[in-house]
């Protein structure tokens, strides 16, 4: 991977997300925290490396920090992706060091989560990958046009969306570029609310979705709040076609996404299935077999637009 990422750009770009209410575009694959199979997620390397394996985008988490930097990073603290400490890692003693990756990053000021190495628990070659802020990731993706990435809002946090405000302005990232989700649905209509242009999904639980009648009503509770559509874990056993047909008929998008409690959820079976239902974003963690599944060129292509925030809500 190291050499391919020496190698400048991906060579595939995205392709449209299907019109509203399916058909046509096929299925787009995302990188779940980057090419997290093989890089340290969520970092730099994790992004570029899911852009050289042909990704059509990526999927990342977000904190804030103490002093409102939006960054890049899953867990609310760094105790699971930092380097565990040794004589001359992070320059300071095991104590401070120790107390600073179990800290809250809500707690903790940028400059001194950039302090810790949060590449060398995958391979000894990502020493040198820090925390980057969402701004950097917005900033890499314009390195790659037509790439898109899918941003997670964790729940709850609603005092975050203004300075997700900030740093898209001061990004200048394309709307039909960025797209918001998270497992929160009222923090998810805010932030549709705050960011209109933009597509907003609302990611469910694997415990809320058990059933199909569950994961129809989620679909209908996402519609009314006006988002632009669904996510849901790659189950074969829950996404079907008429899943997918109906969040389609209701003009929603349909994305799915990973986990290791999902027996064979990011295999060629499940790419197949999921395509072949009408599933419009796979986030994988881009296993190695994934190469050469990705969209192809399309040069020019339209992208999505939001839906009319004027447009009347289907009765459940």
């Amino acid at each position: 991977l190291a050499e391919t990422l020496g190698g400048g750009a991906a060579t595939m770009a995205l392709a449209p997300l299907p019109p509203r209410g399916g058909g046509g575009g096929g299925m787009l694959f995302y990188g779940h925290r980057g090419a997290s199979s093989i890089c340290p997620e969520n970092t730099e390397a994790s992004i570029r490396g899911a852009f050289a394996l042909g990704a059509d985008g990526v999927e990342v988490d977000i904190q804030a920090t103490k002093d409102k930097q939006v960054i890049v990073l899953h867990d609310d603290t760094l105790q699971r992706t930092a380097l565990p400490w040794a004589p001359g890692v992070g320059e300071m003693d095991c104590e401070p060091y120790e107390h600073l990756v179990a800290s809250p990053v809500g707690s903790l000021c940028f400059n001194d989560v950039q302090a810790v190495d949060i590449g060398s628990w995958k391979a000894p070659e990502y020493h040198a990958e820090r925390v980057v802020s969402l701004k950097k990731a917005f900033h890499i993706l314009r390195e790659y046009p037509g790439k898109g990435i899918l941003v997670e809002v964790k729940g709850g946090d609603t005092s975050i969306v203004p300075l997700l405000r900030e740093v898209v302005e001061q990004a200048q990232v394309q709307p039909s570029l960025v797209h918001w989700i998270g497992f929160d649905l009222e923090t998810m209509a805010l932030v549709k609310e705050a960011f209109p242009e933009f597509l907003v999904f609302h990611i469910c639980q694997i415990a809320n979705c058990r059933t199909p009648e569950e994961a129809s009503a989620f679909i209908r509770r996402a519609r009314e709040r006006g988002l632009d559509g669904v996510d849901f874990p790659a189950d074969v056993n829950i996404v079907s076609e008429p899943l997918v047909a109906l969040a389609h008929s209701l003009e929603l998008l349909v994305a799915v996404w990973v986990s290791k409690s999902i027996p064979g959820c990011d295999s060629q079976d499940c790419w197949t299935a999921m395509s072949d239902h009408g599933v419009d974003i796979f986030t994988s963690d881009l296993p190695p077999d994934a190469k050469g599944l990705f969209s192809p060129v399309v040069s020019g292509a339209p992208q999505p637009q939001a839906k009319s925030t004027a447009a009347a809500a289907p009765t459940t």
